[in-house]
């Protein structure tokens, strides 16, 4: 029955130039699904993996209680005493390991258009690439406290213009220069400049409150006991997550809008996908009337013959897999561009397609290859010698 089956397969492979037409009309709509499928669905992941690079499960996140992102949150200076001064706290042997930070929208340049955007320009002390694990210096020199100096992220130095090693940006109508360029694993902090945190409180008029706190504890299994003496505390009001918990908390919201947009869209072309396969193959079984008839009565059954059509329309979908991932690989991966979907500010990142979107992407045209195929299948397989010679 298999040898049966891969007779009247390849068979009706040969035949596929006589039936180009509606062949072609099915890959195309597969090819469409699945390129929309792989695309929307890479955007989502890329924009998820730039929040979750960077981002630390031992590394705290202190903000204002209340503040669900950084930019309406405020941490006073007592409550800055409060949090450096617990003993749960990690140090080395430079001091305390919590990073006090502020950050503010300045303008500049995209360098592929030459529009204005905002980016986010960062106060830090030296606390804040001690705290981030992944923070690596890959030009220039670190900034020295009381200077108008900033080093720039990789991706804010290749996205917006006047950010290079000697370059100068006026910011609160000072002067500052770029003396460094950073990575932090490919997280949204590329896409920032980081200032002296006293320098940029002076300009920006801020006194000395900050808006968060990064900090590492001596043992991170203390993390409950430091937000219970952090609440029992009179003096401050703040809330403690993980970093990693405040990325997911942050990108849920945009992912499900993603989801919720681009899923009914996704359907509604998988469905006419579907109808596309189903008339290919049902036009497949009606021009291959006399070819079934002989085959049943040259002692062919239902099974090899069902399993031919099946397996057809299979491998229309399959070729329509591979030319929708095919164009979305080639225009979306690795392609590098900004948005300001965080926030205000614009953040660069580079699109990845990934292995796993590709694995479903090629799951689901053979889903609707397998329901486009399977009732004309159904019907080649049940047609009677008789009937099928009278149709003829």
């Amino acid at each position: 029955m298999l040898r049966q089956s891969l007779e009247i397969i390849v068979m009706n492979l040969r035949a596929l130039p006589q039936r180009w037409g509606s062949s072609l009309i099915c890959v195309i709509g597969i090819a469409c699904v699945v390129a929309v499928f792989v695309g929307l669905f890479a955007i989502a992941a890329t924009f998820q993996d730039i929040l979750r690079s960077g981002a630390d499960a031992d590394t705290l996140l202190i903000m204002s209680e209340g503040a669900d992102f950084e930019g309406n949150s405020t941490l006073d200076r007592e409550s800055v005493n409060v949090i450096g001064d617990s003993s749960l706290v990690g140090r080395d042997d430079t001091g305390v390991l919590a990073s006090f930070e502020m950050s503010r929208p300045i303008s500049t340049n995209r360098i592929s258009s030459n529009d204005p955007v905002n980016i986010n320009v960062r106060g830090v002390t030296p606390a804040a690439w001690r705290v981030r694990s992944g923070f690596r210096l890959i030009e220039g020199r670190l900034i020295e406290a009381g200077r108008f100096e900033l080093i720039a992220g990789r991706a804010a130095r290749d996205q917006f213009s006047g950010l290079s090693v000697g370059d100068t940006v006026t910011i609160a109508d000072a002067v500052w220069q770029i003396v460094g360029i950073f990575e932090n694993d490919g997280g949204a902090t590329e896409s920032e400049v980081w200032g002296d945190l006293r320098s940029l409180q002076s300009v920006f008029g801020v006194g000395d409150t900050v808006q968060s706190a990064r900090v590492k504890l001596v043992d991170p299994q203390q993390l409950s006991a430091f937000r219970d003496e952090l609440s029992l505390d009179p003096r401050v009001s703040v809330s403690v997550r993980s970093e990693f918990e405040y990325i997911e908390e942050s990108s849920n919201g945009f992912l499900e809008i993603v989801r919720l947009l681009s899923t009914p869209l996704v359907v509604v072309m998988a469905l006419g996908a579907v109808f596309a396969a189903l008339n290919t193959m049902y036009n497949s079984v009606a021009a291959r009337t006399r070819e079934i008839a002989t085959l049943r009565a040259m002692g062919f059954r239902f099974f090899p013959v069902a399993v031919s059509v099946l397996a057809e329309s299979l491998l229309l979908a399959l070729a329509g897999a591979a030319i929708g991932v095919a164009v979305i690989y080639v225009g979306l991966n690795g392609y590098t561009t900004n948005s300001n979907f965080l926030s205000n500010s614009q953040y660069a990142f580079s699109f990845v397609v990934t292995a796993e979107l590709i694995g479903r992407g090629i799951f689901w045209a053979l889903i609707m290859g397998f329901f486009g195929g399977l009732l004309p299948a159904v019907r080649a397989g049940r047609m009677s010698i008789v009937g099928a010679l009278r149709a003829v």
